[in-house]
């Protein structure tokens, strides 16, 4: 006996099978199979992202805005004014700078905008207000404003976002405090 290793003889044929590197039809068949699996069930997300912001996704954009104007009334001093154009698709935020009387410069307020942004035209607005003290006396409006006073006050107010699946997102502002209450989406 030799104190070499047993070595075994190479494989013949083995090697040469193996030369051709590449896929067999059948695991292009399931890879693609797999891919169009995957594709079904992420396309109906794609197509609501593709299609524009829905309720919600406008809904909590503009309880930032108010939230914002009505801290930017309260910080400022001075009205914040939330303008709400549903003609134009448009949202922002203006104040005026307080004219104090020991200033010389009594040149006429400029306006200043704080804040904007686009509303989608896949999303309608309508706000509502209480007139003479009566709950069930609701209008809507095409354009509208919500006026934060410097005390963070404003008037009570309702406004219903819906979209073109017919989900609809609320909100409703309390007058006496300004404070912002998302409702649950319908």
């Amino acid at each position: 006996m030799s104190n070499r290793p047993h070595m075994r003889p190479p494989l013949q044929g083995i090697h040469s099978r193996h030369a051709a590197k590449g896929f067999t039809l059948v695991e292009l068949m399931v890879v693609l199979m797999l891919m169009a699996i995957f594709t079904a069930m992420i396309m109906p997300s794609m197509t609501r992202t593709l299609r524009g912001k829905n309720a919600r996704d406008i809904g909590n954009q503009l309880h930032e805005t108010l939230n914002f104007a009505h801290a930017a009334a309260v910080g400022r001093g001075c009205p914040a004014i939330v303008n709400i154009d549903t003609v134009r698709h448009r949202c922002w935020v203006t104040v005026a700078p307080l004219s104090l009387p020991w200033i010389e410069d009594r040149e006429e307020a400029k306006t200043e905008t704080l804040a904007d942004f686009d509303l989608p035209e896949t999303v309608s607005i309508s706000i509502y207000r209480n007139e003479e003290d009566n709950m069930n006396t609701l209008e809507a409006a095409a354009w509208d404003t919500i006026v934060f006073r410097p005390d963070g006050r404003c008037e009570d107010t309702v406004i219903q976002l819906s979209d073109t699946d017919d989900k609809q997102f609320d909100m409703t502002i309390v007058g006496a405090t300004g404070c912002v209450f998302v409702g649950q989406e319908l």
